[in-house]
Parts: structure tokens; C-alpha cells; sequence
């Protein structure tokens, strides 16, 4: 007769809750250990690390982080931290993103070449940078900062690669870009508020339009609010379908 464990059989973990966890480990982590990763952190290269632990597998992404360095999109005083998987701080109150999480958006969003794409809180500009590599110059990819410091530092980072139809604007008064949409991707970058996200969707191509976005309460925005909904919207016509990963 087989012992019994007395207990349920663990249940798999969601998308959703493997990527808090892993956030918040990360977080604990860095804080506990005060980690500094030193000079070597600047040849680290997070497109093997998340291969290999992460198991992020889609060959144009996992191109794309071995090819665009963290290391170049982070502000000097956190250069030796490249290597810590956690959102680390740029200044004027944002993170550059945690990598691990990073790579799972990008996998949800399943950008591919020529399409055209939305980075929406551009921050640093590293995401826009990925997405431009994985689409390539046959794209388009255009990053969306609000904080003009921001829009400025990601628009030096991008220069520094040779990246044709990639670029960072300034925020304006209207959500996203209507008047140049649609678009065949939107990742959102940042927390966005609920009430924001179903005239962002309309910003999406009807022919399998896709977005990607760690979703809010309306209240929360602006605040330090941890709790959010990794969600996916997908388009099909004037049909959205939304998913919490």
C-alpha cells in the first residue's frame, strides 16, 4: 500500500503567479543581499541566461536579448546590478524591467518581422530596442515615454545600435498613437490603469491585432500599488478577447 503525503497534490503554477513570484523573490533578494554584480556585469548576457533558465525559446527573441545589452539601457549608478533579475530604478520614479519578466511578455506578444509595434512606456528604451531587433528594419516599432528625461535617455541608448524603423517619441495628450494606428502588437510597459485599456485595444489591428499588458486598478495609478493582472488582449474583426496569463 502506497503512503499517503497527507496533503493535495500541488496544483501548477499560473503565468500570472510564476511571474509575481519570481518579482518578488527577486526583490527580496536584492534587498536581503544587497547584491553588487561588479565589472564583469557588463558581459553578461541575458539572451544565454534566459534561454537557459527561463527557458524563453522563441529563436527571434532570444536573438534579440543576445543581441541588445541591458547593460547599455541602465543609468551609470546601477551598471554593476545588470545581472540582478528585478526591476532596478532610472530615476524620475521608474525601473528599467525585470529581464525574466521581460522575456515572457515578449514570448505572449509573439512579435515577427515587418509587423508593426507599440512599446507604450518606452522608459530606457531597452524593450523598444528588443522589439525593434526581433521585427527588424521590414517593421516598425515606436517606443512612447511620458516623462521627457526618459524620452531623451531612451532616444541616446537607442542610437547606440544600428536599429532602421525603431524609435522613442514624446508622450502627447491622447492615449497611444490613433492617429497612425493600427498596429499589429502593443506591449505596455507600465502599469496601465483599467479604464485605459479598451481605447489602447482599439489601437490594434483587426487581423490578429495582440496586446500585452500588466493591467490596474484606476485607482492605483500613480501610486506604488504592487497588485496587477498580466493580461493579453487578442483582435479578431471588432471581437477582443482578454486573457489573464
Amino acid at each position: 500500500m502506497a503512503e499517503s503525503n497527507g496533503g493535495a497534490e500541488q496544483q501548477p503554477q499560473t503565468p500570472m503567479q510564476q511571474y509575481t513570484q519570481g518579482l518578488v523573490g527577486s526583490l527580496q533578494y536584492v534587498i536581503s543581499h544587497a547584491l553588487e554584480l561588479g565589472e564583469w556585469a557588463e558581459h553578461l548576457n541575458w539572451g544565454e541566461r534566459l534561454q537557459t533558465e527561463e527557458n524563453i525559446q522563441e529563436p527571434e527573441i532570444v536573438g534579440a536579448f543576445k543581441a541588445i545589452r541591458r547593460y547599455d539601457f541602465m543609468p551609470d549608478n546601477i551598471k554593476a546590478q545588470n545581472g540582478v533579475d528585478a526591476p532596478l530604478p532610472i530615476g524620475h520614479g521608474q525601473t528599467i524591467s525585470q529581464p525574466s519578466a521581460v522575456g515572457s511578455m515578449l514570448e505572449w506578444l509573439q512579435p515577427h518581422r515587418g509587423q508593426r509595434i507599440l512599446d507604450f512606456g518606452s522608459g530606457s528604451g531597452w524593450s523598444t530596442a528588443l522589439l525593434g531587433k526581433t521585427v527588424g528594419g521590414s517593421g516598425l516599432t515606436i517606443g512612447l515615454e511620458r516623462i521627457p528625461e526618459l524620452v531623451e535617455f531612451g532616444q541616446t541608448n537607442i542610437a547606440n545600435y544600428t536599429l532602421p524603423s525603431t524609435e522613442i517619441r514624446q508622450a502627447g495628450e491622447e492615449l497611444g498613437l490613433p492617429d497612425e494606428d493600427p498596429f499589429d502588437r502593443i506591449l505596455v510597459s507600465a502599469h496601465l490603469p483599467q479604464g485605459w485599456l479598451e481605447k489602447l485595444q482599439q489601437q490594434l489591428s483587426p487581423h490578429c491585432g495582440r496586446l500585452v499588458a500588466p493591467l490596474i486598478a484606476d485607482e492605483n495609478y500613480g501610486s506604488n500599488a504592487f497588485v496587477c493582472d498580466l493580461v493579453t488582449v487578442s483582435r479578431h474583426g471588432q471581437k477582443f478577447q482578454t486573457d489573464t496569463l
